[in-house]
């Protein structure tokens, strides 16, 4: 089961983090940057200034970092250097 699931959203939207949990379904998180809105959101990039990391960064971090431990969090881009910094999401040299 899909659901869009970012960091505008808040930590367990509508409960269906929850629900999934108590029916052993491991979530997807598709459209993590709500359709690019959060690669350039103003809340995201004032963190991500503070890391050196970009808002698109700090917005998959927070995925990486949130409740949800258990999701696959499912990106794609036509750019390799995007895809090079949703790599480095994952990297432990930082936290939010």
């Amino acid at each position: 089961m899909l659901n869009r699931y970012h960091v505008a959203y808040g930590a367990d939207r509508l409960g269906f983090l929850s629900y999934y949990r108590s029916k052993g379904v491991v979530a997807h998180a598709y459209e993590p940057l709500a359709r690019g809105a959060l690669a350039s959101s103003a809340a995201c990039a004032s963190i991500g200034a503070r890391h050196n990391k970009s808002a698109a960064q700090v917005a998959m971090r927070w995925l990486a970092q949130s409740r949800a431990v258990e999701m696959a969090i499912l990106t794609h881009s036509t750019s390799e250097a995007h895809l090079v910094q949703d790599v480095q999401v994952f990297s432990s040299s930082w936290q939010l």
